[in-house]
């Protein structure tokens, strides 16, 4: 039986305790074609995704591909049968090497069957990276990139074997304008394959630009679906949030006069580590200082340089005071707060309260003769639930039941709890909503207008030209150049990031 579909799902339940996360939602998708699948944190989007690829069992509904019946059970029976899923929590062993990894559970043998074919396995490898432009090391293990990396290994293992049907969830949230564009020509040339491409995104305008058909849900609902075509951002937003979101802050927000007089709180000179080459700058009270560049340029590792998370030698010196043998720790009570790219990696204690996730770096605050207060810790971060619009308002929720905004603004109030003078926000709005990113931009600006200084690194171009204040771009370790808002455009910034002088 030949059809149009690659892949049909009709009347898809799904329930945890005490929620429903998918009621009744149904998605079709052609083959040849980019179906985009949208909606706010908490849709249901990833749990379709995660039943169409046997990670979940829905509790109703069916599933056809290619015009058959299938329930796959697993991921590996799914891609088995030609379903594939790049997931936005990247499903990776960190110990193994990029090879490893791209083959995990499908590895190529010499003859006999027993041994793994390592020198074709690399040359595959290499190959699949190639073909999303990306060079790297494949015999090196995989804990040694950053997620931007890791997120295009990821990618590049989707395409391996004979896929009828690729989803992308969040493919691009670490990724600069070069990385997706070479991302897009991927997928164009897998939509003339014939393969069923799902793309799910936060970022509208990428919609816009790659796909053919949408569907919108909203609290686990089909709310409309139809040609890309008939949409433009507000209206996919006003079926996302069912309402009018409220109005971004506007870019090229006037700074007063007295900015460049402001005192310096933050000043770094001759940084280096395996990564970082020589970098030097400074930042002053109620500044928000930009950092962008291409993957790999060594942003994150900047950041994570200066707070100690990763060793480095060079100055660092915070309210005039020099910071020596650099720890987190030592960063915390210096005044630095970080809120890093990887949430659920890096930033959150999964299993933990809301509360214990925001006291943890000022746990001294809420002991008592050396044990912790439970009320004293309710009342350290009572009001950050209002301050942030914290949601669910429970201080006793678990934090993994959280949506990634409202994860972000916890991990926000932990820095704002230790008294941070500095806050660097790394890729503040990855994975987030067009709501909740919203709520985080008019955060940051109002935290610098009370005199906080902000450094915020971010693969979007419009992220940074719409919050900064100053930019510097990052090129193979290095700061490649430095822009004020007057001259900051993408095509300057680019032009830094790929190397012009």
């Amino acid at each position: 039986m030949t059809t149009e579909w690659a892949i049909e799902l009709q009347g898809v339940c799904k329930a945890f305790p005490g929620v429903v996360a998918l009621d009744q939602v149904s998605l079709a998708v052609r083959k040849g074609e980019v179906h985009a699948l949208i909606g706010e944190n908490g849709a249901g989007k990833s749990t379709l995704l995660k039943i169409m690829s046997g990670v979940y069992s829905a509790d109703q509904g069916s599933i056809q591909l290619d015009g058959a019946p299938v329930r796959p059970v697993s991921p590996s029976q799914a891609r088995q049968l030609g379903i594939c899923l790049v997931h936005q929590e990247l499903q990776q062993v960190p110990d193994l090497t990029v090879t490893e990894n791209i083959f995990l559970a499908q590895e190529l043998h010499l003859p006999g069957g027993l041994v793994i074919d390592r020198a074709r396995s690399h040359r595959q490898a290499e190959e699949l990276l190639a073909r999303i432009g990306v060079s790297l090391d494949v015999r090196a293990r995989i804990k040694t990139f950053g997620i931007a990396e890791r997120q295009m290994i990821e990618i590049a293992k989707a395409l391996l074997g004979q896929a009828k049907v690729i989803a992308f969830d969040e493919p691009t949230s670490s990724l600069s304008k070069v990385e997706t564009g070479q991302l897009f020509k991927v997928i164009r040339e897998l939509k003339q394959d014939g393969v069923g491409i799902i793309y799910v995104s936060h970022r509208l305008e990428e919609i816009l630009a790659i796909a053919d058909t949408l569907t919108i849900l909203r609290d686990g609902k089909t709310i409309i679906s139809g040609s890309v075509a008939d949409f433009d951002q507000a209206r996919m937003v006003r079926h996302m949030v069912g309402r009018n979101l409220a109005a971004m802050p506007a870019g090229g927000e006037p700074r007063s006069a007295d900015a460049a007089e402001r005192p310096v709180v933050l000043e770094v000179a001759g940084l280096h580590n395996r990564v970082i080459r020589d970098v030097s700058f400074t930042l002053r009270q109620g500044e928000i200082l930009g950092i962008a560049g291409l993957v790999g340029s060594g942003r994150t590792e900047l950041v994570r340089a200066i707070y100690g998370a990763d060793p480095a030698e060079g100055k660092v010196t915070i309210l005039g005071r020099a910071l020596t043998h650099r720890t987190p720790q030592k960063s915390i009570r210096a005044g630095l707060g970080l809120i890093p790219e990887d949430r659920k990696g890096q930033a959150i204690l999964r299993l933990m309260s809301v509360k214990h996730n925001i006291v943890m770096a000022s746990i001294h605050n809420a002991e008592r003769f050396g044990i912790l207060s439970g009320g004293r810790m309710r009342e350290a971060v009572r009001g950050y639930f209002d301050r942030l619009n914290i949601r669910p308002n429970n201080a006793e929720a678990v934090i993994s039941n959280l949506s990634g905004g409202n994860q972000q603004k916890v991990v926000l109030a932990r820095s704002l709890l230790a008294s941070s003078t500095v806050l660097f926000f790394d890729e503040p709005t990855r994975g987030i909503d067009v709501g909740a990113k919203s709520e985080i931009y008019l955060l940051m600006r109002e935290l610098a207008r009370q005199g906080k200084a902000i450094v915020m690194v971010s693969s979007e171009l419009q992220e940074i030209l719409l919050m900064s204040d100053r930019i510097l771009v990052m090129r193979e370790g290095r700061l490649a150049g430095e822009l004020p808002r007057e001259q900051a455009n993408e095509e300057n910034i680019m032009h830094y990031a790929t190397g012009g002088k």
